[in-house]
């Protein structure tokens, strides 16, 4: 179909290009080259997708965090604004978006 070097992946870019999506989200880069994909559509790591997003709007990613730690409880710890920067640090790696969150607004 694509002639992705992973046949498995096929259905990842049949996905997006049904869906109208321009952008894959994954960490798997190396089984999707842009000379491979069609054209208009790109790839990205989730942090540079996260970092790009938290960058063009920092309000509205810290607005949506506190709306995360708001939910949270239910069914896990209940979380802090700051608990939620901790797991985005720890677990993803993120941390170029927690630091623009550190010093952004809080809404």
């Amino acid at each position: 179909m694509f002639g992705l070097p992973d046949a498995d992946d096929e259905h990842v870019v049949a996905a997006a290009v049904v869906g109208g999506a321009g952008l894959i989200v994954t960490e798997n880069l190396k089984d999707f080259p842009a000379a491979l994909l069609p054209y208009g559509m790109a790839v990205s790591h989730p942090n540079e997708f996260l970092f790009g997003s938290v960058q063009i709007d920092t309000s509205g990613a810290a607005r949506a965090i506190g709306r995360l730690a708001a939910r949270s409880g239910r069914f896990g710890p209940q979380m802090t604004f700051d608990d939620v920067l901790d797991a985005l640090q720890r677990r993803y790696g993120a941390d170029d978006c927690v630091r623009m969150l550190q010093i952004g607004p809080r809404l």
